[in-house]
C-alpha cells in the first residue's frame, strides 16, 4: 500500500509504501476558520477511506479533543475531486489555542479501499446518518475513547487484523510444557498462512449491540438457554432490558441461530464452508432471519464469524507464546501454571467470580483486542475435528469440509468465566453441537478489510 499524507502548512510530510498498490492520493490541502467552524479542503485523486488528525507542534490532541468530524473526513469517499469537512474546536477541545489556528495543522490520510486504517467504528442503530467512521488509531476514537459506553451499546467497535500474506504457527508449540492439558484442548503446531486482512470487534458482542440490531424484531429472547446459577445469571428474561447487563458479552445463542435461522431450525443452504460466508437472512421483520443477517441488514456488512485460524491469529497479535502478551502459563518451563498472569488479560475461574463481567475491563492484546482470553466462550465458523491439523489447509484454513459426526460440532474458543487457565490459552480448542444453546457461548464480530 502507499499512501499520501498532507499536512497544512508544510510540504509532503510522508509516502508510506507497503507493497505494491498504489492508493489515491490527496493534494492541495487548506484550512480556515470562520467563527467557531474551522473547514477544511482537500483534493482526492481517486476514491478513497479519508481520515483525519490535528496536531500542535507535531503532537495530535486525541479523538476527544476532536470529535466527530462533519463532512468529508473519518468515511469512504465515494468520488475524485474537491472536498471539505469541518471541525468545531470550542465545542471539544478545551486546551491551550482552542479558539486558534496559530499552532494547529491538519493532517489528512488517503487509504485505499482494501488496504484501510486500523479502526472502523459501526453505528448499529437504525436511523445512523453515518453508518462506517474510521479512524487511524484507537486515541483518535471520539467522545472519550474505549471508555465510553458508547461503544459497548449502540456502537461497535473494530479492529483491521494484519494478516494478508502473514504466516503464524498454529497450535500448541513444542517449546511449550503439556503438564496437565487435556488432549481435546490442544493440537501440535504447525505452520498457517492466511491471505487476506479482515476486520473484528475489539470485545465480544455485547447484549446491548444485540438488542440495539433486534429493536424491531419479534424475536423472544426469553428462549435463550439460561441458568439459575453464575455466570449466567442476567435476569429472567435472558436479554434483560436493564442497562446493568448492557456492555455484557451477548451470550446463549447457538452457532445455528446466529448463522442459520433464529428459531433454531436448519437451514442447509447457509452453511459453512460450503455456502462460503452465505447467512440466512429474513424477508421481514420477524425470526426468519440469522443473528448475523440482522446485523448484516442494519449495517451492510458482511458480518461473520471468523474461521479458527484467523482466532487464534487475531489472539495471538504477533506473539508464540499460550498467553498472548509474550508470557506463559508455565514459566521457565516449570509444570506449575501461574494462572495470575492470564487473569491480567480475561476472566477464569481464579478472578471472575464463577460469573461474566462487562467487556473491555481487562488489558488488551498488542492488535487492542479484549477478552482473547476467558469471560465469553467464542464461536469459529469451523466444524470442529479432534485432530485439526490433519484435516485443514495450510493457506487460509476453513476446516474440515463436513462434520466428523452426526452430532454436528462446532469450533469455540478463548474458554469462559467459569474455565481454568489452561482451557483459555491462545491455542485451547472446545467444540459444542451447532443446534444447542449454552449460556456460556458468546461471538465476536468479523467483516472483510474491503470497502
Amino acid at each position: 500500500m502507499k499512501r499520501l499524507v498532507f499536512l497544512t502548512g508544510a510540504a509532503l510530510a510522508s509516502l508510506a509504501t507497503h507493497g505494491n498498490v498504489w492508493t489515491p492520493q490527496v493534494s492541495d490541502v487548506t484550512m480556515i476558520q470562520n467563527g467557531g467552524v474551522v473547514t477544511v479542503a482537500y483534493t482526492l485523486d481517486a476514491p478513497a477511506i479519508v481520515t483525519a488528525d490535528f496536531l500542535t507542534n507535531g503532537v495530535s490532541i486525541g479523538g476527544t479533543a476532536i470529535g466527530e468530524l462533519a463532512g468529508d473526513a473519518s468515511q469512504l469517499v465515494s468520488a475524485a475531486g474537491r472536498h471539505t469537512f469541518s471541525w468545531r474546536p470550542s465545542e471539544t477541545w478545551y486546551g491551550e489555542g482552542a479558539n486558534s489556528l496559530a499552532d494547529v495543522t491538519v493532517k489528512v490520510t488517503a487509504w485505499s479501499r482494501t488496504e484501510g486504517p486500523d479502526y472502523l467504528v459501526v453505528d448499529l442503530t437504525e436511523t445512523s446518518s453515518r453508518r462506517l467512521s474510521f479512524y487511524e488509531r484507537e486515541d483518535l476514537l471520539p467522545v472519550g475513547g474505549l471508555t465510553n459506553d458508547l461503544y459497548r451499546t449502540t456502537r461497535l467497535v473494530m479492529r483491521r487484523i494484519p494478516a494478508k500474506n502473514a504466516t503464524f504457527a498454529m497450535g500448541c508449540s513444542p517449546k511449550e510444557p503439556t503438564y496437565g492439558r487435556q488432549d481435546f484442548v490442544t493440537v501440535p503446531a504447525r505452520t498457517v498462512s492466511l491471505t487476506n486482512d479482515f476486520y473484528l470487534g475489539v470485545f465480544e458482542a455485547t447484549m446491548a449491540q444485540v438488542r440495539t440490531v433486534f429493536d424491531y424484531t419479534t424475536f423472544d429472547f426469553t428462549q435463550l438457554k439460561q441458568d439459575t446459577t453464575p455466570p449466567y445469571t442476567r435476569g429472567t428474561n435472558g436479554l434483560d432490558a436493564a442497562a446493568t447487563t448492557d456492555g455484557y458479552p451477548m451470550s446463549g445463542f447457538s452457532y445455528v441461530q446466529l448463522r442459520e435461522n433464529m428459531d433454531n431450525g436448519r437451514s442447509p443452504g447457509n452453511t459453512w464452508p460450503d455456502k462460503g460466508h452465505a447467512v440466512k437472512r429474513g424477508a421481514g421483520r420477524d425470526n426468519n432471519c440469522s443473528v448475523l443477517g440482522y446485523f448484516r441488514d442494519r449495517t451492510g456488512l458482511l458480518f461473520d464469524l471468523p474461521t479458527e485460524a484467523e482466532w487464534e491469529f487475531a489472539c495471538r497479535a504477533g506473539t508464540t507464546s499460550d498467553i498472548n502478551d509474550g508470557t506463559s502459563l508455565y514459566p521457565n518451563g516449570s509444570s506449575t501454571e501461574v494462572a495470575t498472569r492470564i487473569c491480567d488479560l480475561g476472566w477464569i475461574q481464579n478472578n471472575s467470580g464463577t460469573k461474566q463481567h462487562v467487556v473491555g475491563q481487562k488489558r488488551p492484546n498488542a492488535w487492542g483486542l479484549y477478552d482473547m482470553h476467558g469471560n465469553a466462550m467464542e464461536y469459529c465458523l469451523d466444524w470442529y475435528a479432534g485432530n485439526v491439523f490433519a484435516i485443514a489447509g495450510e493457506l487460509s484454513p476453513i476446516g474440515p469440509a463436513a462434520a466428523s459426526s452426526s452430532a454436528e460440532y462446532r469450533v469455540r474458543r478463548g474458554g469462559h468465566a467459569t474455565h481454568n487457565a489452561r482451557a483459555a490459552l491462545s491455542y485451547a480448542r472446545h467444540s459444542y453441537k451447532a443446534a444447542e444453546q449454552n449460556a456460556v457461548n458468546g461471538f465476536r464480530l468479523w467483516c472483510p478489510a474491503e470497502f
